[in-house]
């Protein structure tokens, strides 16, 4: 994939993000480096819909943040056939010190795609205070998205 050109969304998507210019002229394939969304409403996620349904190119979502993540289980439209989704992120938190960290997730390396249901990551350790981070998202929610999407071949 270190061939296909990155796209790198950040800030809002809602009513007034310029989905013009992010969707005008995309080449064949094209990633989508989702790293930088801050949050997506209702109205973003209906534009964003809209896009992706008519285009001709394959997308490619990157680093999906928790937000895109979220509507992503809640509203399986965000996933076509000429969508797919390669990494996201997760948060977690520590009870004993308060401490946050977000993971990467990559999708055929570190979770599988396509399963009915998946349960708790494994907790990881806490940097801080050496406690054991908790997952902070519900992962039955979470990951609903994977199940929609296709094993990797």
């Amino acid at each position: 994939m270190s061939n296909i050109p990155t796209i790198e969304v950040s800030g809002v998507l809602d009513e007034f993000f310029d989905y013009d210019s992010l969707f005008d002229k995309l080449p064949k394939e094209v990633i989508f480096d989702l790293e930088m969304l801050t949050r997506i409403n209702s109205c973003g996620v209906r534009e964003w819909i809209r896009r992706i349904m008519v285009t001709s190119a394959t997308i490619y979502y990157k680093n999906c943040p928790p937000v895109f993540v979220d509507q992503m289980s809640m509203v399986p439209q965000l996933l076509t056939p000429r969508t797919k989704v390669v990494s996201f992120l997760a948060n977690f938190s520590c009870d004993a010190c308060g401490a946050e960290k977000t993971k990467v997730y990559e999708i055929g390396k570190d979770i599988v795609a396509g399963q009915p249901s998946y349960d708790d990551p494994e907790e990881i350790t806490c940097s801080h205070c050496g406690g054991e981070m908790e997952f902070a998202h519900n992962p039955h929610i979470f990951f609903g998205f994977l199940s929609h999407q296709k094993k990797a071949s």
